[in-house]
């Protein structure tokens, strides 16, 4: 059997249609593909490859993700990068046979409305970020499961308002977010969050050293 690399980067080669490639090559650990001009997430591509810790798939076409789609992933996944790609539908519990993946990047996508169960499943998540999205809902209990979320961040989104509840039990250590925001709305938003070291609320910054300033 010939060799194959622990990690390979397929940059703007065209792999559509592509259906395990790598089945059986236990030594890869992490594919990236970029700037493939996929239509839809590649699913059939990862078929087979029973070790991978980190995918990124960036760069691409395609709008919707699901159960479905990226259920050829492993479910041992710790990293996944999912950025430019004019995502704007996850559907519910997409994530949900990943229980330990910690990091998770959907930044410059195209989501407008986050919701409940879309990260359903995510038990070990402890990076979220859904920088540079349409976004201007977020409907109430969408990261309640999120219990060992420590950084998110949500800068770069088009907020028309939020839950009074919606960070209420995190853990969050780091959270940003855009907006049009009043320090006194920013403090209640933040209100429960006892871990937070750093925040940015719009043109406001909450720390526990200075409690809130403007930018």
């Amino acid at each position: 059997r010939f060799n194959i690399s622990t990690s390979l980067v397929f940059d703007g080669v065209n792999i559509d249609g592509a259906s395990g490639p790598f089945i059986n090559q236990d030594k890869i650990t992490a594919i990236c593909l970029k700037n493939n001009s996929l239509q839809e997430f590649p699913r059939d591509f990862f078929r087979g490859i029973s070790n991978l810790t980190y995918v990124e798939v960036s760069g691409q076409n395609f709008s919707t993700l699901s159960k479905h789609l990226l259920s050829e992933i492993s479910n041992d996944i710790v990293t996944l990068r999912l950025m430019k790609n004019s995502v704007t539908n996850i559907e519910s519990e997409t994530f949900s046979n990943f229980p330990k993946l910690k990091y998770l990047l959907l930044s410059n996508n195209r989501l407008t409305e986050l919701q409940p169960n879309m990260f359903s499943g995510l038990d070990s998540l402890e990076v979220l970020e859904l920088d540079g999205n349409k976004i201007t809902t977020v409907q109430p209990g969408t990261f309640g499961s999120l219990l060992k979320l420590r950084w998110m961040s949500l800068k770069d989104n088009l907020f028309e308002s939020l839950p009074d509840d919606i960070f209420t039990g995190l853990g969050l250590q780091l959270l940003s977010f855009s907006g049009n925001w009043t320090e006194h709305r920013c403090q209640s938003l933040f209100e429960h969050l006892d871990h937070l070291v750093f925040g940015i609320c719009g043109d406001v910054i909450i720390s526990k050293e200075t409690s809130a300033m403007g930018l």
